[in-house]
């Protein structure tokens, strides 16, 4: 089964998914973090976005402390 979501407005640039395996997060050239949970793909949350609506390129989850949802992120 496919699933196509439509969450962000331009182009997808980076994608990631968390240790908790449910949730991953996107970013892209709409300036805009969004994070998804699989088990409910009809809704994600705006985690960030840029003043003016910059890009963003890449994204990370937070490898030292695994246990928390804290996001880096790259815009241009």
């Amino acid at each position: 089964m496919f699933t196509q979501l439509i969450a962000h407005d331009k182009e997808v640039y980076d994608i990631h998914f968390s240790k908790e395996r449910n949730i991953f997060a996107s970013v892209g050239a709409d300036g805009s973090v969004r994070q998804f949970d699989i088990r409910d793909l009809q809704h994600s949350s705006v985690q960030y976005e840029t003043e003016r609506g910059r890009p963003i390129l890449k994204l990370a989850w937070n490898r030292k402390e695994p246990n928390t949802s804290l996001l880096a992120c790259i815009e241009m």
